[in-house]
């Protein structure tokens, strides 16, 4: 079973199927959600990505007791949350500004 099962049997929902589209769409919006973020939450993330879900290896690489790392992830999952579910705003298109008096 992929990681992604394991992340869905924990949430307890089956995967949706997806399109290829939705699929690169939700892929684009984590990357600019990670770029959004300060680096503590993206370092703590990534570590958790590249640990597979280890909690106590991922604080050991990052240096850290597991209790601190535990509570940065919290902080950093609820900051991923946030701006996941922030509204979307449209962006001007560029070069047009209002007139300013």
């Amino acid at each position: 079973m992929s990681r992604a099962g394991d992340v869905y049997d924990w949430v307890g929902d089956e995967p949706a199927e997806v399109s290829h589209e939705e699929f690169l769409v939700e892929r684009v919006a984590v990357w600019q959600i990670m770029d959004a973020l300060p680096f503590r939450h993206r370092r703590v993330l990534l570590a958790m990505a590249e640990y597979d879900g280890s909690y106590l290896k991922a604080a050991a690489a990052l240096g850290m007791p597991a209790g601190s790392y535990y509570a940065w992830l919290a902080q950093a999952r609820r900051a991923a949350a946030r701006h996941w579910h922030a509204p979307e705003t449209a962006h001007r298109a560029p070069g047009r500004r209002r007139a300013t008096s």
